[in-house]
This record gives structure tokens, sequence and C-alpha cells, in this order.
């Protein structure tokens, strides 16, 4: 091939992975504090109903006894509401109580639609919510910053 050919053939797979890269599905990162007023406010009735759900469905061990601890989990939300993936971030140490946390998502889904104002950090509108929280299962009741 002659150089303007290899040329060509570059520029027709840059345009195509640049396509498929814009075509991805755009996603709106929020850990603890949350910028955008629509974002903030959802994010604060996501935590209120992960803390309802958790507190009725308090995790314990084989023995009846509460589990304690603190973990990281990071749940994708489509823009429906359903809960795309979730994972543990950053484990308790303590196997039983990550999977509790786990089941604690499952049993909160789905979530409300995410806001349409929503954008991702480029400032276009995101599809997908991916949210990164630190829970911290306590005496009281599940704690989720």
């Amino acid at each position: 091939m002659d150089k303007s050919q290899e040329l060509a053939l570059k520029a027709a797979q840059i345009a195509q992975q640049n396509h498929a890269y814009q075509s991805k599905p755009r996603k709106t990162f929020v850990g603890v504090n949350a910028k955008q007023t629509s974002v903030a406010m959802y994010m604060d009735g996501w935590r209120q109903k992960i803390e309802r759900v958790g507190t009725m469905a308090y995790p314990v061990d084989a023995d009846g006894n509460k589990l304690y601890g603190r973990l990281r989990v990071m749940v994708e939300i489509d823009a429906d509401g359903t809960m795309r993936s979730s994972q543990i971030d950053q484990s308790s140490g303590n196997p039983q109580l990550d999977a509790a946390a786990l089941q604690i998502l499952k049993m909160s889904a789905p979530f409300p639609k995410l806001p349409p104002d929503m954008l991702d950090a480029t400032g276009k509108p995101s599809k997908i919510l991916v949210i990164t929280r630190t829970w911290t299962f306590e005496r009281q009741q599940l704690e989720s910053n």
C-alpha cells in the first residue's frame, strides 16, 4: 500500500472508533456531593429509599446477630430508573455484609426516573447515573454518605 492508502485506512479506523465512542450512553458520575440541583434532589430520595430498605432488611449473620462495618458501593442507574449494575467498590472485609449490601440495592430497585436535565462531565445530556457511596452499618441503622 502506498502512503495515501495507509492514511485513508487509518482515518477510516479513527472515524469508526470515534463513532463507536460517541454512540455509547453518556454517564454522569456522582459521589457524596452532587453539583446539579435536580441530581442532588434525586440523590437525596435515592439515599432515603436505600436507608428505609436497609433498615427493614438489616443484615445479620447465621446466628441472627447484626453485622456492622463500612463499605463502598457503585451503582449504575438507567434513565428509566432500572438498576443497570451494582458492585462493591471497597469491601467491608466481611463477605456476608458485602453481599447483604448488594441485596439491599436489588430490593430497593427500581428507582425513580433520572432527572431529564442531568448532564455528563462535558455538559451533554446523560442517560446513566453512576453513584459511588460509602455505607456504614452501625448499631442504629444503615447510613449512606
